[in-house]
């Protein structure tokens, strides 16, 4: 698997310096301990902003690593990072089979984060967005994978719902919200929906789907080798890890957005 190098901008923000500077330690302990290669850890200075409460005070670490894939995607959910910079490779080629194994192993490290907080998955409000249109002609379709380089997968949700109609339009303005174009949706049960979206997508778009919505099971169809820039893996990194510190820190985001501390100020 490719070795993957980048550094990892991971941002501690608490409501207590003690808070602050005690997960400094915690994470800069965790990186040490890793099967993968730090290059280089740097632990910033605890900063204090009253503007900013309830999280006034705030610290960054950089982690330069070299690790495989797979561990670079788990480390941003256990990490957090604000952002990450991808120094290496400029290109991965990943096989499908491999990658479906990530994705997986994406849904259960989020789905353990969520577990720690006691957060479920959500979706957004949907109402004001339009249902899109499900399906593809074949050539339509095989343009988006091999010209487009999309990706088509398939994913099995559990869906709470009453109507099958209800939960079928759901998921697929869920998904359109997440970038995803859906080619089928199938839905078995009762009370409890199994649905099965075969859904085309680019790469960063699947992987913040999966994140998000957490499938029971996701499997690649096409390509047989999925391709992978440097700026896709970039954003996807950075992407997992904002959706992991939301989760983490989510009573605090919800409280500071109350109180209007992230607008612009002129």
């Amino acid at each position: 698997m490719d070795i993957v190098e980048a550094l990892f901008y991971i941002e501690v923000m608490g409501r207590e310096r003690d808070f602050v500077e005690r997960e400094l330690r915690e994470i800069s302990a965790g990186l040490k301990r890793e099967r993968f290669r730090v290059k280089r850890l740097d632990v910033g200075e605890v900063i204090e902003d009253e503007r900013m409460d309830p999280l006034r005070f705030s610290s960054i670490i950089e982690a330069e690593l070299e690790a495989p894939l797979d561990e670079v995607f788990r480390a941003a959910v256990v990490y957090s990072p604000t952002m990450v910079e991808v120094f290496r490779p400029g290109r991965i080629e990943i096989r499908g089979a491999e990658l479906s194994r990530i994705l997986r192993d994406i849904v259960g490290d989020i789905s353990a984060v969520m577990r720690e907080k006691g957060a479920m998955p959500s979706v957004p409000k949907l109402d004001d967005v339009p249902m899109p249109p499900i399906g593809f002609d074949e050539e339509e379709l095989w343009e988006m994978i091999y010209e487009g380089r999309n990706v088509l997968s398939r994913l099995r949700f559990r869906v709470r719902g009453e109507d099958e109609n209800v939960v079928r339009e759901m998921l697929a303005k869920a998904l359109l919200v997440e970038g995803c174009g859906v080619n089928s949706i199938s839905i078995s049960g009762g009370d409890g929906f199994t649905a099965d979206a075969e859904v085309v997508s680019s790469f960063e778009s699947l992987v913040g789907a999966v994140a998000k919505y957490l499938p029971e099971e996701v499997r690649i169809v096409e390509p047989g080798v999925v391709d992978i820039t440097l700026p896709e893996l970039q954003n996807s990194l950075s992407d997992l890890g904002s959706i992991s510190m939301g989760i983490k820190l989510k009573d605090e985001m919800e409280e500071a957005y109350e109180r209007d501390i992230f607008s612009f100020r002129l």
